[in-house]
């Protein structure tokens, strides 16, 4: 009778132990689950803000271009400063995408294909911007300077066509890094 006590006890502290591991092993199963959902959260927010500063950018350089082809260096004369407000604009966009850089690079690493796209994209923005910040203005005609203008004027187109290339890259592989996955109808 002893022997079946014995057992018993034993059987019971078994099934007890069994249900406390089954128990530690679901709540970690469960704490990893939420963990996973608040951070793809976090990713696909940073993302879809990232996505909103990149339309901003493209309109920006956009009206960039537009001024450049309308007023050429024309466009920095100190008589018209409201020719250049599209190189404010510029540089504070630039700004919100160096910023949005930095998350993506903390999210998805330095190494990530969608961090590289995205910086990609800045890079090509950044060279528009440097190349309209050379453009001189000029009151009298000279043509070195006129050169060197539509040089840079090319420079701004250049990289405006490479950031639109850079983007179509990162909004691909972002959407494959997290984007929805929904069945097409």
């Amino acid at each position: 009778m002893e022997a079946v006590s014995l057992i018993s006890v034993a059987l019971s502290s078994i099934i007890a132990l069994a249900a406390i591991g089954a128990g530690v092993w679901q709540q970690r199963q469960r704490l990893n689950h939420e963990r996973e959902t608040v951070d793809r959260e976090s990713v696909r927010s940073t993302l879809a803000e990232t996505a909103a500063i990149l339309h901003r950018a493209e309109y920006a350089i956009d009206e960039v271009n537009a001024a450049l082809m309308g007023h050429a260096a024309t466009m920095f004369d100190p008589a018209h400063p409201e020719r250049a407000e599209s190189v404010t604009g510029l540089e504070m966009v630039g700004r919100e995408l160096d910023r949005a850089i930095g998350l993506l690079r903390v999210q998805f690493g330095p190494d990530s294909s969608t961090t590289a796209a995205l910086e990609e994209a800045g890079a090509a923005l950044l060279k528009g911007f440097r190349a309209v910040r050379r453009i001189r203005f000029r009151s009298q005609p000279n043509p070195r300077i006129e050169d060197a203008n539509d040089a840079q004027m090319e420079a701004v187109e250049q990289a405006r066509e490479a950031f639109k290339a850079a983007v179509a890259s990162f909004v691909e592989r972002a959407h494959a890094a997290a984007g929805a996955h929904l069945l097409e109808r």
